[in-house]
């Protein structure tokens, strides 16, 4: 758990773009819907566990960003249909 609370501290004095940025090249991203899908996820979980996730695991941050995008292009392919 210290470990988390160091890389949370350091966290804390970076600017959003720059962790944004940071959790990109982490797991190799660069496609607008990823980083899209990794906003989301930081809205939704909070940008220092996405960060953490990103320096600690990310194989799983790649799956998680992933599936929130295949999750999105059906929601939209969805509206596409009913619309």
């Amino acid at each position: 758990m210290s470990n988390y609370k160091n890389i949370m501290k350091t966290s804390m004095k970076e600017s959003y773009s720059s962790i944004y940025m940071e959790i990109a090249k982490a797991i190799k991203v660069n496609r607008p819907d990823e980083l899209n899908a990794i906003r989301d996820l930081g809205e939704e979980y909070d940008i220092g566990r996405v960060l953490y996730m990103a320096r600690t695991n990310p194989k799983a941050l790649k799956k998680a960003v992933y599936d929130r995008v295949r999750e999105r292009k059906q929601f939209i392919k969805s509206k596409k249909v009913k619309g």
